[in-house]
């Protein structure tokens, strides 16, 4: 059985964009950013222990999550696309990039990481913890701060309860598999030879501004971006896209 997925055709000869959600988010999530995403086919999908992606009764490992993904761009027989992830997502599309570079074109890598540094483990365990001791909400509760920037928590809280109300929806195994997966892995970047955008939060606390200065020295040829928002930067400020994410995407496909 394949990955759910939700596919937006322009048309034959535009290229793909392929959206790797953040680790406990659905393919739903990237609805507000697709109003500005212009020129391309998209497509969306839930991996495993994700909206309506199949369950999981065991630690998800970033290998095991990018083969998902090889098999699903084999399935709807792609080549040559971008990736645009965000957090885990993004982790996922860098180590795609890594192992099968003939494959992508180019990567926008949105508030993430490349191996789990002893401070980012951390934080990851805590919310490890926090699941396992009071359950989806308390987990929320104890991970808003790092993932969300000051101002949204500040001037939209309503985005904030929307995503704490849809994590009492999640299924506790899946969220504790996939935290496990998060605290796995590691992608080596100095191997990747794709173009790769890594963008980040001004307020980002969990994968800060110089964190993501260092992934950049090690990636051949990447470009920084700081945009407005916190880690889920991308989600709490769309509009960001059409100012810089947009524009590179565009260039490295030659439809500018």
């Amino acid at each position: 059985m394949g990955l759910p997925i939700r596919t937006y055709f322009l048309n034959e000869n535009a290229p793909w964009l392929v959206m790797v959600n953040g680790l406990f988010t659905g393919k739903g999530s990237w609805n507000d950013c697709l109003a500005y995403i212009e020129g391309f086919n998209i497509l969306t999908y839930d991996a495993k222990g994700q909206g309506e992606g199949p369950g999981l009764s065991q630690s998800y490992s970033l290998d095991e999550q990018v083969q998902d993904l090889k098999n699903l761009l084999d399935e709807h027989k792609l080549n040559e696309v971008s990736f645009f992830g965000l957090s885990n997502g993004g982790r996922v599309a860098l180590k795609f990039s890594s192992l099968y570079p003939d494959r992508v074109k180019s990567v926008v890598a949105c508030d993430t990481y490349a191996d789990v540094t002893p401070i980012l483990k951390l934080k990851l365990e805590s919310w490890l913890k926090a699941h396992k001791t009071g359950g989806a909400k308390h987990r929320f509760d104890v991970a808003a701060p790092w993932v969300w920037g000051e101002s949204v928590l500040n001037n939209n809280p309503d985005l904030i309860k929307k995503y704490r109300d849809l994590s009492e929806e999640s299924v506790p195994k899946n969220i504790t598999s996939l935290i496990e997966g998060a605290l796995s892995g590691t992608v080596d970047l100095e191997s990747i030879n794709t173009p790769v955008c890594f963008v980040v939060g001004e307020e980002d606390l969990l994968t800060p501004i110089n964190h993501h200065k260092k992934l950049k020295e090690k990636v051949k040829e990447a470009e920084l971006f700081i945009i407005p928002g916190g880690h889920a930067s991308v989600l709490e400020y769309p509009s960001s896209i059409k100012d810089s994410i947009l524009p590179y995407l565009r260039r490295q496909h030659g439809l500018d």
